[in-house]
């Protein structure tokens, strides 16, 4: 079965690189009726006429299989206004996940903490004016981690498909998104060990867990990230005051 484009629902995923993007993007590929575009197509960063932005990922999906299709671009959180405005019948899911991790995480890829902070910040200040949108659904990383399957039949709901046990398994499935082959990744030395690192993280059980910044932050990195992000960490529920 051709997809055709607009015919049903797509699905959007954004939200600050380093927050689970890629694993979801991998979860709901393993949907019978959801198929991911396996590449980030940037698409809403540098292109600007709705028909041409229509076309290509028409391009990308029309000979896909399953009834929906899905897309990830972390930083198509700076486009949701656009996103709902080409496809007025999206879904957008804006992923969130402890700023302190993802510094910490950006840190590692980039060398630059206080870069990570600052993305952190940006990309989720360009979230907020959405958040109570019918159109979007706020997932916590880490929430999904430690409630898995409630967690993704509540997300289902609002996709409007079944939830289905075979999620839970994802895994199980190889998947080549980033990489053409599957093998672990520091991903901290390039952006070829990156995609390697991607592609080795989606073809691996759902960690429990995936805080860092605990043994990873510096008394000075904590400093940084008080004082630039943690009216957001509050604001998000991942803390209660400073004293961590």
């Amino acid at each position: 079965m051709q997809q055709q484009l607009g015919a049903a629902k797509p699905i959007f995923i954004v939200g600050c690189g380093h927050s689970g993007t890629s694993v979801l993007l991998a979860i709901l590929d393993s949907h019978s009726q959801i198929q991911a575009i396996g590449e980030e197509t940037q698409i809403l960063q540098y292109e600007t006429n709705p028909t041409i932005i229509r076309w290509k990922l028409h391009q990308r999906v029309k000979r896909f299989t399953k009834a929906r299709w899905i897309e990830k671009t972390p930083r198509h959180v700076h486009h949701i206004e656009k996103i709902i405005r080409i496809f007025p019948e999206a879904k957008i899911i804006i992923m969130l996940r402890d700023g302190r991790d993802v510094a910490c995480s950006i840190r590692r890829r980039y060398g630059d903490f206080e870069q990570g902070t600052q993305r952190w910040i940006n990309d989720n200040e360009a979230a907020l004016p959405y958040w109570q949108h019918p159109q979007t659904y706020i997932l916590k990383l880490e929430d999904l981690q430690v409630n898995t399957a409630q967690i993704l039949q509540q997300l289902m709901q609002f996709l409007e498909v079944p939830f289905e046990e075979e999620m839970l398994t994802f895994h199980e499935q190889k998947r080549f998104f980033y990489d053409q082959k599957i093998s672990y990744s520091k991903g901290d030395t390039g952006e070829n060990q990156h995609s390697q690192r991607r592609n080795w993280q989606i073809n691996q059980p759902l960690k429990k867990s995936t805080s860092r910044w605990q043994e990873e932050m510096s008394e000075a990195e904590k400093d940084i990230f008080k004082a630039k992000a943690q009216y957001l960490l509050e604001q998000f529920g991942y803390a209660t005051n400073s004293n961590w």
